[in-house]
């Protein structure tokens, strides 16, 4: 027999780290040249931290103007953003980027080759020589059908626990408000499609300044927070050249489209707002409240995954309620880890079904407490005798 003794032994993993989300990870499908640049390859998805090392890889002004232009306004608002860049050839459309049955499908295997890792993927082109456009709702009518299919890949991605934001560049707006589509009256609430930029000779939109704001911003934050201060450009205007108009601009603005403004003595430009394809009724109808819910949706489901095929003890036909104490806790200390104390959200309230609809089955809520943006601010001014 030993020597009596007292041992102490550590317990480690009791409190349950915390995930790693990546909410600011982002990237960029580029249809603008025939060819790749030198350091990249068409249709494969490549992982950069900073503009010297875009233009170190060949993607410069001088392969492409436009190109380059996006990719310098993410890294002017975020200087070290986490950016995946697919080149794809100027012949392949938006809607072609898009369509998850294409023979190619660029924007899924760019989302693949990331490893999931992007939350927001932008898609821009600068078209062949050859192309020509056709203009039913006062944009480009590749813009819309690449909505439709983002759209339905989002679907499919969320059902899988890794959805992500799209944004279409609202690329050659024909010039008149009245003739746009209107956006809310559509129902594409993963997508957003911007329709400033800041060139007044190509027919572009800014995918690169709305894709910096996500690379910089919490998932709550507004791209059009003033606090955040001005956009770091010196010019704006709509996707037809043409200056930036207040009037105009409030009528695309309220047809549920991404746009640049101003404000009157004040200098500097700022997004209107994060507007998404979507109905004002809809709870996804922005790029804030979308990227909250699809952080809580890959929280979730990686939380749970670490419990598919445990076992589920019941008492009277009951889950345990030690059980559902433990389902209900392992994801309460990831969202309050992870968003309510990133004030993302104001709490988070989880429900474990205590009757499950049947048998080798758990079923959770999980309720979200939605920070509000001060988007309408009324102020009532007059005279008292005080």
């Amino acid at each position: 027999m030993s020597l009596p003794k007292i041992t102490i032994i550590i317990s480690g993993g009791n409190l349950g780290g915390l995930l790693a989300t990546g909410d600011n990870i982002v990237g960029a499908a580029l249809a603008c040249e025939a060819l790749a640049p030198s350091g990249m390859t068409l249709g494969e998805a490549k992982r950069y931290k900073s503009l010297t090392a875009i233009v170190a890889d060949g993607l410069d002004a001088a392969y492409n103007a436009t190109a380059y232009r996006q990719m310098k306004e993410i890294y002017d608002i975020r200087g070290n953003a986490e950016v995946w860049i697919m080149p794809v050839p100027n012949t392949v459309v938006m809607e072609d980027i898009c369509d998850k049955a294409n023979l190619v499908p660029y924007l899924l295997n760019l989302i693949k080759q990331s490893n999931y890792a992007v939350k927001v993927v932008g898609i821009c082109r600068v078209p062949d020589v050859g192309y020509a456009a056709t203009y039913v709702a006062g944009l480009d009518d590749d813009v819309k059908a690449a909505a439709i299919k983002a759209q339905s890949l989002c679907k499919d991605l969320e059902a899988l626990g890794i959805p992500v934001v799209v944004l279409i560049e609202g690329r050659d707006y024909q010039g008149d408000p009245d003739d746009l589509l209107d956006l809310k009256t559509c129902d594409y609430n993963y997508v957003g499609i911007p329709i400033c930029g800041t060139s007044d000779t190509d027919k572009s939109a800014s995918i690169g300044l709305i894709l910096g704001k996500c690379a910089e911003d919490p998932v709550q934050r507004s791209p059009g927070r003033v606090k955040s201060g001005a956009l770091p450009i010196g010019a704006a205007y709509t996707s037809d050249g043409e200056v930036i108009n207040e009037d105009d601009i409030e009528s695309i603005h309220d047809k549920g489209y991404i746009t640049i403004r101003n404000f009157r003595g004040r200098s500097g430009f700022y997004f209107s707002a994060g507007p998404l394809a979507a109905a004002d009724t809809d709870d996804f109808n922005s790029i804030m409240r979308r990227r909250v819910i699809n952080k809580a949706v890959r929280i979730a489901y990686d939380t749970y995954t670490n419990e598919i095929n445990d076992e589920i003890r019941k008492v009277a036909g009951k889950i345990d309620p030690a059980v559902a104490k433990a389902f209900q806790g392992v994801l309460q200390t990831q969202i309050d880890g992870l968003m309510t104390s990133e004030g993302n959200i104001t709490r988070a309230e989880i429900f474990v079904e205590p009757e499950p609809s049947g048998n080798n089955k758990i079923e959770i809520t999980l309720t979200l407490g939605v920070i509000d943006i001060a988007e309408d601010i009324q102020v009532t001014i007059g005279f008292a005798n005080l």
